[in-house]
């Protein structure tokens, strides 16, 4: 259809209007909600996995702390999320993690191994990372593990 400024058909085509897509962040720098689709996708993205034998001898597949760490900073960037955390036990160590992601925030416990383990050198390091890694799963990260 071809159409003028005053609407009689003047045999030139009318331009589509482009639609801008939504933007990704607000003006006060939080996430938009097509921000944060974009966000989970990225959180949500398998990463190279490492593999240890686990109860009747079944090979686990996981990601360390620091896997996570990498993965907020690179989605993020270093100033973009934090944790913190508390203790709720010693004996066996149980430890809270809470972790603000652009103000959003997701908590989750960790523990250390039995005791009695003798995979466990140092327990308290244990339950803090075990606390980090729940704690994105919440956001995404690392939630594909489960799907296996």
């Amino acid at each position: 259809m071809t159409e003028s400024t005053n609407g009689v058909d003047d045999g030139v085509a009318a331009s589509p209007k482009t639609v801008s897509p939504e933007p990704l962040i607000n003006a006060d720098g939080s996430p938009t909600p097509r921000g944060w689709r974009k966000i989970g996708e990225l959180l949500r993205k398998p990463m190279p996995a490492r593999q240890r034998k686990g109860p009747g001898g079944r090979i686990l597949s996981y990601i360390t702390a620091r896997d996570v760490q990498n993965r907020l900073d690179g989605v993020l960037g270093p100033g973009n999320w934090s944790t913190s955390f508390r203790v709720l036990s010693q004996e066996p160590w149980v430890v809270e993690c809470t972790l603000t992601v652009c103000g959003a925030s997701r908590a989750d416990v960790g523990y250390s191994n039995a005791p009695d383990s003798e995979d466990e050198t140092e327990p308290a390091k244990a339950a803090y990372s075990d606390a980090v890694k729940r704690a994105a799963v919440g956001f995404g990260v690392g939630r594909w593990l489960y799907d296996a």
